[in-house]
């Protein structure tokens, strides 16, 4: 008896995208249309990118979960939040940043097999 099956054929149109029409650093080839959503002013793309990037694999918990917020006190969102004037900003030495550069780049060590590169986009979104 032979099993039958029939699979939905969901066809992704890639797209070639050049660096020189919407800014980014090198040419791509995807399936994400960014051109559109760059056009359409949805998103904004970081302008050094995309770039290639060649994956490591580690067991370090500090590289596979990085911390992407770094806060100059405790509780520095919530004073930030209550806070009425740039002022109160400024003299509560309150500062908070965000570092995306290691978000992508590692996976576990049981996964080395794959020797896998990524293409990493970062954009923000709005609407």
């Amino acid at each position: 008896m032979a099993l039958e099956y029939e699979c939905l054929n969901f066809r992704l149109k890639n797209i070639d995208l050049k660096k020189e029409n919407i800014f980014l650093s090198e040419d791509v080839d995807t399936y994400i249309n960014l051109k559109k959503i760059y056009e359409e002013n949805k998103a904004s793309i970081v302008s050094t990118e995309p770039h290639l990037e060649k994956i490591e694999y580690t067991d370090s918990q500090d590289k596979l979960f990085p911390q992407i917020r770094t806060e100059s006190c405790e509780d520095a969102v919530k004073k930030f939040l209550e806070a009425k004037t740039m002022s109160d900003i400024t003299q509560g030495n309150i500062s908070i940043s965000y570092s995306l550069k290691d978000i992508g780049r590692f996976k576990r060590t049981n996964w080395a097999f794959q020797k896998e590169w990524r293409y990493i986009i970062h954009f923000l979104l709005w609407d």
